[in-house]
C-alpha cells in the first residue's frame, strides 16, 4: 500500500449491492491506494471485509431530507477526516464534496455513470428535476476531475457544463467469466426464466414487459432489485393473476453470478437471457458488459 494514498468514496447507496462502486474499489486498491467509504446502511448484512466503509443508519429513507442528511453527514465526515481526495459517485453526493473543499483543500473526483438529470427518474418530474439542474451546475463546474461510463454521455455532459469528462467504462473485472461457470447453488425452478437486473423504477419499461409475461405462460419473470414502483408491481401482477411474476428483491453480486447461470432453456445451450431496460447514454456500457457474459439483450424501443 502506498503511504498516504488515502481516497474516501461517497456514494448515496448501500455498497452492499453496487457492483460498479465494488469494481472501482478493486481497481483503486490494486493500484496502491488506501479507500474508505462512506454510505448509508440500508440492509443489515455487512460489506465483503476486505472493504472499509463507514456506514450509518439513515434517519430518513427516501426523499429531500434524506439527501440532505446524507449530504451534512459526509460534509463533517470529510472536514474532519486526514482524506485529501474524495470521489463523489453520482450527483447525489457532490454537494458535500464541494462544499467541503471551500474549508480545506481537497482533490474532487466525480463519477457520473449517467446523465443524473436526464435519468427516466427526473424526466418525469419536472419541479424536482430542476432542483438537481440547479445543483448539477452549481457543482459539477467546481470538480477536480470528471468521468463517465461512454462517448455519448461524455460529450453531452462536456457541453452542457463546461468542462472535460473522462471515459472509463464499466466493464466486468478480469476472472468474473470464470467465477460465472464455476459451481454454486441452481435455482430451482419448473420453468426457464427471464431476469432483470436494477431498480425498480419508472422509466423502465416494467410495466410493458410485466404485461407481456401473459403471452409467455411458459417462462417466468425474475426481478431482482427493489425500487420506487415495486408496489404498484407486485399489484399489477397480482391483478393480472400472473403467476410467472417472481420479486426476489435486491441481490449481491455473488447471488447474481448464481441467478444468472440457468440457461434460458435447453434450445439456447450455454447462453443465458437477460431483459434490460435502460436509457440511452449507458446502454454502451451494458451492451458491452452482457456481451462478455454471452447473453442476449432484449432492448424496447427508445429514441437516441
Amino acid at each position: 500500500m502506498k503511504r498516504g494514498n488515502k481516497i474516501i468514496l461517497l456514494t448515496f447507496g448501500d455498497i452492499l449491492f453496487d457492483q460498479r462502486l465494488q469494481k472501482s474499489i478493486r481497481s483503486l486498491e490494486q493500484a496502491g491506494y488506501e479507500i474508505i467509504v462512506f454510505a448509508r446502511k440500508l440492509f443489515p448484512e455487512s460489506p465483503d471485509r476486505n472493504i472499509h466503509a463507514l456506514r450509518y443508519r439513515p434517519l430518513f429513507s427516501r426523499g429531500v431530507m434524506a439527501y440532505l442528511e446524507y449530504n451534512v453527514r459526509a460534509f463533517l465526515k470529510l472536514v474532519f477526516s486526514r482524506h485529501h481526495v474524495v470521489v463523489s459517485f453520482d450527483l447525489d453526493t457532490l454537494p458535500a464534496a464541494i462544499a467541503a473543499s471551500y474549508l480545506k483543500r481537497l482533490v474532487v473526483i466525480h463519477d457520473a455513470h449517467e446523465f443524473f438529470v436526464e435519468s427516466p427518474e427526473l424526466v418525469l418530474r419536472s419541479k424536482v428535476r430542476a432542483i438537481w439542474e440547479r445543483i448539477a451546475c452549481f457543482c459539477i463546474p467546481k470538480v477536480d476531475r470528471a468521468y463517465t461510463v461512454g462517448n455519448a454521455i461524455a460529450q453531452a455532459m462536456q457541453e452542457e457544463y463546461g468542462i472535460p469528462f473522462e471515459v472509463i467504462r464499466n466493464v466486468p473485472m478480469v476472472g468474473e467469466e470464470n467465477e460465472m461457470k464455476g459451481e454454486g447453488s441452481e435455482i430451482k425452478f419448473p420453468k426457464p426464466y427471464i431476469i432483470y437486473q436494477g431498480a425498480l423504477n419508472t422509466g423502465r419499461g416494467l410495466e410493458q414487459i410485466i404485461q407481456a409475461m401473459k403471452y409467455f405462460p411458459d417462462i417466468n419473470l425474475v426481478l431482482a432489485g427493489r425500487g420506487d414502483i415495486e408496489l404498484y408491481l407486485k399489484e399489477m401482477a397480482v391483478s393480472q393473476t400472473l403467476s410467472n411474476i417472481y420479486f426476489v428483491g435486491n441481490l449481491r453480486p455473488d447471488e447474481l453470478k448464481i441467478w444468472t447461470k440457468k440457461p434460458f432453456s435447453t434450445i439456447f445451450w450455454r447462453i443465458w437471457v437477460k431483459v434490460i431496460f435502460c436509457h440511452w447514454q449507458i446502454n454502451s456500457s451494458i451492451i458491452l458488459k452482457q456481451a462478455f457474459h454471452r447473453f442476449v439483450l432484449i432492448f424496447r424501443s427508445i429514441e437516441l
